[in-house]
């Protein structure tokens, strides 16, 4: 290694100056990577840790107004290799790796920033030139690339190197990657949307069946890269400036990042079923998007419009996904088998779609989550559970557990029977009339809510809220024998709303009754035996 690290975990040491004497400036009225490494080499021995760290967060935050907030909570003792890059690009109209209101590590203060917050335009090391942001892995350093040494080694321009901005040289092996910042005046590359693992796995066998650069004649698709076409790559180039003409020179996270944006999104594959995604996926790169998403449509029976949107994506959640697939695959070959091109490129056309057809079989059998979460298992205390749209109900099933149900009632109710005279002796005092003694007259109190009539309704059970109510206007009498008013139809409501937390808590009515027959078949064990 050519360098040390400090306390704060950035590059320190004595380094010395290894600038280059003379430094070749392109004739441009734009800012290139060559006016970046000018400015910040204008700044060694000018800048170095304490008060000129917050200065030049806040020249950032003065400069864009929504990362001044960021800015103001960068201090002296901030490690301070991010915020010098994003002070040099400031200075030139370029603005800083900075997403709002995103973790650290999308802002500039961070080195990895320019990578992760998706700025600018990642480039290799054989095409690096100096000004172009280098940032490094183990520790976190970001610096300006001064010159390529050739030896597996480069010389990088950068602050808090040493305590101050020098020029150091580090190995190329410990580098995570190189960045070009976008044009001077322009506004970062559109954030990329950070790629899921669904995608990547799909991309990349996609890339496997699209290989590298072709400028076949007999495709009617001409020049092309990794799949991407030269008009593809022109109209991408439109609203990402700085990058190489010709579509054999595109970084490759340009090209995922198209596959990402103009294919996989366009088609809404993240919200398609585990295998369907990746058919739906290399149908539409190989044919067309529009093509893509019609046959979708027509195959799971949604309005053929090529916009597949929530309709579609509800439509194909209902459909088995291999079976599916299949039908996919099927309509494919056949639309490929009636090109002109079919027998110069139908061999291969015939392999890939076999080979995307077993793929996308495998990825079905292990399903993604997608769509809205699953209804709870259990309903919370006071909940009424709502049964899905769409899901059946086993009115047969549900007759039999009413009655199973009613045949426990009968039971309970038979057991009752033998503790009536318990019942007998504690009704006595209740109904022996008690001593009166005079006492003030008091505001009558506030009568209790009618849940809290019997024992267990606190709970927030419905059905005994309704059965407390019906005791409560005297519809159905008293339980037990006891009050002013015992009916037969109060007791039974009795043991509804004692058994209806229950329930509740045994999971339904097949868990109550499952206990209640547990409960049953050990009061007949405690019974005594008969010959």
């Amino acid at each position: 290694m050519f360098v040390t690290y400090d306390a704060a975990g950035e590059y320190g040491g004595q380094i010395e100056d290894l600038t280059p004497k003379a430094v070749s400036m392109p004739d441009s009225t734009t800012v290139g990577p060559a006016d970046i490494i000018a400015k910040a080499r204008s700044f060694k021995g000018q800048l170095t840790d304490g008060p000129d760290v917050p200065r030049m967060a806040r020249e950032i935050g003065e400069h864009y107004p929504e990362m001044a907030e960021y800015a103001r909570g960068i201090g002296q003792d901030t490690p301070w290799c991010g915020v010098f890059n994003a002070y040099v690009h400031t200075l030139l109209g370029i603005r800083p790796a900075y997403t709002k209101n995103s973790t650290d590590y999308d802002d500039f203060a961070w080195a990895d920033a320019p990578i992760e917050g998706r700025w600018g335009t990642i480039v290799t090391q054989g095409q690096a030139l100096p000004g172009d942001t280098v940032v490094l892995r183990v520790p976190h350093h970001i610096t300006f690339l001064d010159h390529d040494n050739g030896d597996g080694t480069f010389n990088g321009t950068g602050g808090n190197q040493s305590n101050a901005v020098t020029t150091a040289r580090f190995n190329w092996g410990n580098v995570r990657g190189v960045v070009r910042a976008p044009g001077a005046g322009a506004m970062a590359l559109p954030a990329i949307s950070k790629p899921t693992a669904q995608f990547e796995k799909c991309v990349a066998l996609l890339l496997v069946h699209e290989g590298g650069n072709d400028d076949d004649p007999r495709d009617p698709g001409g020049r092309t890269s990794r799949g991407i076409l030269q008009r593809e790559w022109d109209a991408w180039r439109q609203s990402h400036p700085g990058l190489p003409s010709d579509v054999w020179q595109a970084p490759q996270d340009q090209v995922l990042a198209i596959y990402r944006a103009k294919y996989w999104d366009a088609m809404s594959c993240d919200d398609l079923p585990a295998g369907v995604d990746y058919a739906v996926f290399d149908y539409g790169v190989n044919s067309g998007i529009g093509r893509g998403a019609k046959v979708l449509q027509r195959l799971v029976g949604t309005d053929v419009d090529g916009e597949i949107g929530p309709l579609t994506i509800a439509a194909t959640a209902r459909v088995e996904p291999r079976g599916l697939i299949g039908q996919i695959c099927d309509e494919r070959l056949a639309f490929l088998q009636g090109l002109g091109t079919w027998p110069v490129f139908g061999n291969g056309w015939s392999r890939r779609v076999r080979e995307v057809r077993a793929a996308a079989l495998e990825m079905a059998a292990i399903p993604k989550p997608i769509g809205t979460p699953p209804m709870p298992k259990a309903t919370d205390p006071g909940q009424v559970t709502i049964i899905p749209p769409g899901q059946q109900i086993d009115v047969q099933q549900l007759a039999q557990q009413i009655s199973l149900m009613a045949q426990q009632i009968s039971m309970l109710i038979s057991l009752f029977g033998q503790i009536q005279p318990i019942i007998a002796q504690l009704r006595q005092p209740l109904l022996t009339p008690p001593v009166t003694v005079p006492e003030p007259v008091e505001p009558a109190p506030t009568p209790a809510p009618a849940q809290s009539v019997l024992p267990g309704l606190a709970g927030g059970s419905v059905i005994s809220g309704i059965i407390a109510a019906l005791m409560g206007t005297g519809t159905l009498g008293t339980p037990f024998g006891l009050g002013q008013d015992p009916t037969t139809a109060g007791t039974l409501a009795g043991i509804g709303a004692i058994l209806s937390p229950i329930i509740g808590a045994a999971g339904g009515w097949g868990g109550a009754i499952n206990i209640g027959l547990k409960l049953l078949g050990g009061l007949a064990g405690m019974a005594p035996k008969t010959k």
